[in-house]
């Protein structure tokens, strides 16, 4: 696993896609921000907290929740990795 399919995975359970696509990271055109919110530093924690991605720097991770955000505006990336849901 890697760290990219651990975030997503995190973020897919912690946010509905109604929500995802009114938060962005810095919180542009009146959505809310993530960048400032306590929940950044629990994906961070939560992704190191994974063996396989207890490496990942703060950079990378932040990369990928941006990823995810543009995903999410588009697709429902959660049916992929749970798709009983």
């Amino acid at each position: 696993m890697t760290a990219k399919e651990t975030v997503w995975r995190i973020l897919s359970q912690l946010l509905s896609n109604a929500l995802a696509i009114k938060i962005n990271w810095r919180g542009a055109n009146g959505k809310q921000a993530f960048e400032p919110l306590a929940l950044k530093y629990i994906v961070l924690n939560a992704v190191r907290r994974n063996p396989l991605t207890s490496n990942a720097s703060d950079t990378d991770i932040e990369k990928y929740i941006k990823g995810f955000e543009l995903t999410h505006q588009t697709s429902n990336y959660s049916s992929i990795f749970f798709p009983h849901l």
